[in-house]
């Protein structure tokens, strides 16, 4: 497959001369907004402090109207400024480079046990293509209180051609003291294999359908499994196939593309082959 990163290192003069219409060259002046909304605000309430009655109540009033107004011009100028930012624009071009657009933030719509990993769920960041391809970070939050600990995760997300019962592989590299699926998930359905695959993931497959899932885990799956995603929680629910890892990207990075890469251009091919054949032999 291969992705081209040639934009990640683009210099800045370069990014902006392919720049689409409309986007943003500048960093707004949000601190001079600020600065300068503080002055107007201070100075109203100080008139209104030596005014009486009715018009004391409208200052007060338009006071308060302005600095609805201000707070909606800095939410909106730190929106400029962040995309003015040039490694926003640099994704953005290497997104349309290979055939994704880019999202500074936002979560896929497809709905994953693994997402219920935690509370205050967040993308950062994710590139979709129209072929069901999607790729990017979040976060989410775990605890209660003050002591809530906040996760960087990335996925990569990729379509069969066929839907396949509902599984679970829940990587053995990323636990800590135990299994980090959801407390929420129903481990039933607890499947063994052969080899080391075993030693790579806990499979857990509806008991009605384990044998079904034997016949899409073969041994040579397992073995692009254990090679190349050993690091990924996946889950696969209808004809979608999701890669989870609780390792932060950056994906102004050549090396993290190259992951996902590997992940579309390897282990994807022989699930999609498997999740044909499976159909198939309905």
């Amino acid at each position: 497959m291969g992705f081209d990163t040639s934009w990640l290192g683009a210099s800045d003069a370069k990014a902006f001369a392919a720049a689409p219409p409309g986007w943003p060259r500048t960093r707004f002046p949000r601190v001079r907004l600020i600065v300068c909304a503080a002055a107007v605000i201070v100075a109203v309430a100080l008139i209104a402090l030596n005014t009486s009655g009715s018009a004391a109540l409208a200052l007060l009033a338009g006071a308060a109207i302005l600095t609805a107004v201000i707070c909606g011009a800095l939410a909106g100028a730190a929106l400029i400024a962040r995309r003015a930012e040039p490694k926003f624009l640099r994704l953005h071009l290497a997104a349309e480079a290979n055939g994704f657009t880019f999202a500074e933030s936002g979560l896929t719509a497809v709905d994953f046990a693994l997402l219920h990993a935690g509370d205050d769920l967040e993308g950062t960041s994710y590139f979709r293509d129209d072929r069901g391809t999607e790729f990017g970070s979040l976060t989410y939050t775990t605890g209660t209180g003050k002591p809530k600990t906040t996760h960087p995760w990335h996925y990569v997300i990729a379509r069969l051609p066929a839907a396949l019962p509902h599984l679970i592989l829940d990587a053995r590299s990323n636990d800590f003291l135990g299994s980090d699926l959801p407390d929420s998930y129903d481990r039933v359905g607890r499947l063994s294999l052969e080899g080391d695959f075993d030693k790579s993931f806990r499979l857990y497959a509806p008991i009605a359908y384990q044998q079904d899932a034997l016949y899409v885990l073969t041994p040579d799956v397992m073995a692009l499994l254990v090679d190349h995603a050993a690091d990924y929680n996946v889950e696969i629910t209808g004809d979608r196939v999701v890669f989870f890892s609780e390792i932060e990207y950056d994906f102004l990075r050549r090396a993290d593309w190259a992951e996902v890469d590997r992940l579309l251009s390897t282990v994807m091919p022989k699930l999609a082959d498997r999740a044909a054949r499976w159909a198939h032999q309905l």
